[in-house]
């Protein structure tokens, strides 16, 4: 949708929104009470895919570019994330619920390689 004059503002809502329903998902989720929870929040997924929109390719281009110099807080290749997956299972956390951002996803996936 395009609405001349209006981009930056409908922008601005929207992200509001979208913060909004993802907490209350995630806290209707972590209701459900489940013996263990773990809630993922990657950055930008560094994935060739085979279809995917102009904003995704651009923004994939940008942080792998970025990423292959040394900074990863924004974004992370899938096999980190699966990575990290597998071995936050094989874990034992105090928690019973967990939210491990993009930082943390790439910890995990690094002390899996180590080992």
């Amino acid at each position: 949708m395009f609405l001349p004059g209006y981009g930056k503002t409908i922008i601005k809502h929207l992200l509001v929104w979208i913060f909004f329903f993802q907490g209350q998902v995630e806290a209707e989720i972590e209701a459900l009470g489940f013996d263990r929870l773990a809630i993922y929040r990657p950055g930008v997924l560094l994935v060739d895919r085979q279809e995917s929109r102009p904003g995704e390719w651009l923004a994939r281009k940008f942080f792998g570019a970025v990423s292959a110099v040394g900074s990863t807080s924004m974004s992370i290749p899938i096999q980190a994330v699966a990575k990290a997956m597998v071995s936050n299972t094989l874990l034992q956390p105090e928690q019973k619920a967990e939210i491990l951002e993009n930082m943390d996803i790439l910890s995990l996936g690094k002390v899996k390689e180590n080992k």
